[in-house]
């Protein structure tokens, strides 16, 4: 068998910073030709793909990885996702066989599956509620940040589970991320820095930029009903309703949006912020790829982290957050492409200022230059 081929090791003996796939059982799989792993802060699973062309793989033998088993995805001693294998490609010539897996992190579960038990909840907190959601799936809930009660939260039925936490996490400006563990956590955007800062003519292999205000408005009024308590008053629970505006779009572009379920004043607020902010952060990326997957202190390149962006092509020089990340490996060689956008993105907010708007700055880098 050639030093670089597919091959089954046990586990204790893996090479350093290779990718490798690990069994329940401990038979640790590396050796693979096409390697892509994927994490993103607006999922809440990743998901990974590995390809194999074994030419000295015998034609008799056995699959050893198949749909539907646990493994546990490192790069060298270090775990970066836990999850499941969800689909095996197999195909054979004269010459060779071609193998591949996909899958994705535990909580790719949550995403597709449905909720049971309890329709409604009431005076709990966040991760609370949650913890009831995923228990059937053997998912723990972390959290790293202070939730408060909700007063009430229904599902809608046949919603996902992931549909449902989503929901639940938006009406405090929450969201969630998984751990590499395969659980999930509770968080704000950008709790993180980056050591390295991304450099056109350093370390950038390239870059892109895209600017698009379609679904971006002037104006946000969240709309709900709620019935009253001994905590607020009926006025409050009748009408709920919350304002946010963005200053960036200069348009009349106005939107209101019904709240998912039962809302008071303060939740329409934020779940106001909640769409303005989302949306912002929807309307501009930048992508970038650079070599390797580690930084210069030798972490992992990830998601929800602030990083320092330098390019004079792209009009750029400022801090923005990093909400995909995707390493890849190939005959190429090996990359990380990386997705920014706005480091306020995801950030609820009563106001987007203009000055917050990296759309802004850029028509004052173009004033600039034509000067």
């Amino acid at each position: 068998m050639a030093e670089n081929s597919f091959q089954a090791k046990e586990k204790g003996k893996i090479k350093p910073d290779s990718v490798n796939v690990l069994l329940s059982g401990g038979r640790v799989f590396e050796g693979w030709k096409n390697v892509t792993i994927q994490k993103n802060m607006e999922s809440i699973a990743n998901g990974f793909s590995f390809e194999i062309d074994d030419r000295f793989a015998e034609s008799n033998s056995d699959w050893l990885l198949k749909p539907g088993q646990w493994v546990a995805i490192s790069v060298g001693s270090e775990r970066v996702v836990t999850g499941y294998i969800e689909k095996v490609t197999a195909a054979f010539d004269a010459g060779s066989r071609q193998y591949s897996i996909e899958g994705r992190s535990k909580p790719g579960d949550l995403v597709d599956c449905s909720v049971e038990g309890a329709a409604e909840y009431s005076g709990e907190k966040i991760e609370a509620i949650a913890e009831k959601l995923v228990k059937p799936f053997g998912i723990k809930i972390f959290t790293s940040v202070e939730s408060s009660v909700v007063n009430t939260f229904g599902i809608k039925v046949g919603e996902s589970v992931f549909t449902a936490l989503n929901r639940l996490a938006r009406l405090q400006g929450f969201f969630w991320v998984s751990t590499r563990a395969g659980n999930i956590r509770l968080t704000r955007p950008g709790r993180a820095r980056a050591f390295t800062t991304l450099e056109e003519n350093v370390n950038l292999l390239s870059g892109s930029i895209e600017i698009d205000t379609t679904e971006r408005f002037s104006s946000y009024e969240v709309k709900g009903q709620s019935a009253g308590t001994n905590s607020f008053n009926l006025g409050n629970a009748a009408h709920p309703q919350g304002k946010a505006t963005d200053l960036g779009i200069t348009r009349h572009r106005p939107l209101c949006v019904i709240a998912e379920g039962p809302v008071d004043a303060a939740t329409s607020q934020t779940r106001a912020e909640w769409e303005s902010t989302s949306r912002f952060a929807k309307g501009m990326s930048v992508d970038v790829i650079v070599q390797g997957w580690r930084q210069e202190n030798g972490i992992l390149w990830g998601i929800n982290q602030i990083v320092r962006l330098k390019s004079k092509y792209l009009g750029l020089n400022t801090d923005m957050l990093i909400t995909q990340v995707e390493h890849s490996q190939s005959e190429s060689g090996t990359v990380t492409n990386m997705t920014l956008k706005n480091k306020n993105s995801f950030i609820p907010k009563k106001v987007i200022k203009k000055e917050d708007d990296i759309l802004a700055r850029l028509s004052a880098n173009v004033k600039k230059q034509q000067k």
